[in-house]
């Protein structure tokens, strides 16, 4: 996948977005609490976005942007190996954090 330094459509507490040659700077934005449902919830939608005749875009989310309010629940969600005691996190590294001081 050739990758772009791209950002467009940030405009909320929390997006995750997917930059590349097929869709440069796609994301979802949210205002709801940065959380693990809604943060899985984000990945799928963008996952399964689709053209308009039905075939999938091939989305893959590559970076979770947030303000500096929401660092540490993102941090929490994408930098811990482990959680709940020992489980393997299902979040770990599927993105990578940027944290944006202008939101």
């Amino acid at each position: 996948m050739t990758t772009f330094s791209c950002w467009t459509n940030i405009f909320t507490a929390y997006a995750i977005a997917e930059i590349s040659a097929t869709a440069c700077g796609s994301a979802i934005g949210s205002r709801d609490t940065l959380s693990v449902a809604n943060y899985e919830a984000a990945r799928l939608a963008m996952q399964t976005f689709r053209r308009d005749g039905g075939d999938p875009l091939g989305i893959v989310p590559t970076h979770l942007i947030v303000d500096p309010t929401n660092e540490s629940a993102a941090r929490a969600i994408l930098s811990r190996e482990l959680i709940n005691g020992g489980e393997s996190n299902p979040n770990y590294k599927t993105a990578r954090l940027v944290v944006a001081h202008t939101l």
